[in-house]
């Protein structure tokens, strides 16, 4: 569902002021994430009920922890004139501006697309907007360019291409 065109504020020069954002999944889903931790619980309890073996309940437990350790821990993303930042635990990575392919512009966040020859999706970032929204957004029209035309917000049927013309 379209939105229309999104205002981008022009009270400062040169780039816009950086964003710090934080995020816990686990904490800010709502119900749903209360829905997602049952569902990590239930499938070790549920290979340990059907199977009885303590091996195969270790594996599902190693498992469900490796699909959903990023919803388990909070995160820290810096949006700033060098790129996208981000920190989780110990583990920092940074997407410069150059390196970004396009972005997703969601209901309630960014889904940022790296320029990467295999799978950008699944190796793109999704940045949680909160109360942050118009100030991250003018961030990624500033830094990729992003056509006025196109700084519309959809439930993730609109992909911006960094730099793209509008399609006519």
């Amino acid at each position: 569902m379209t939105r229309g065109a999104l205002s981008v504020h022009a009270g400062w020069r040169g780039s816009p002021p950086s964003v710090r954002l934080e995020s816990w999944p686990l904490l800010e889903g709502g119900l749903g994430s209360w829905a997602v931790l049952l569902l990590l619980l239930a499938v070790p309890l549920a290979v340990a009920l059907v199977t009885h073996d303590g091996m195969l309940t270790a594996v599902a437990v190693g498992l469900m922890l490796a699909a959903g350790w990023r919803f388990l821990v909070p995160a820290t993303y810096l949006v700033d004139a060098l790129g996208i930042s981000e920190q989780i635990l110990w583990r920092q990575r940074r997407i410069p501006w150059r390196s970004v392919a396009g972005i997703d512009i969601g209901q309630h966040g960014v889904l940022v697309i790296p320029d990467v020859a295999c799978c950008p999706r699944l190796r793109g970032l999704y940045l949680p907007w909160g109360t942050q929204r118009e100030a991250l957004l003018a961030l990624f029209a500033y830094y990729l360019e992003v056509p006025a035309d196109r700084r519309q917000e959809a439930e993730f049927d609109m992909v911006v291409a960094a730099g793209s013309t509008p399609a006519v």
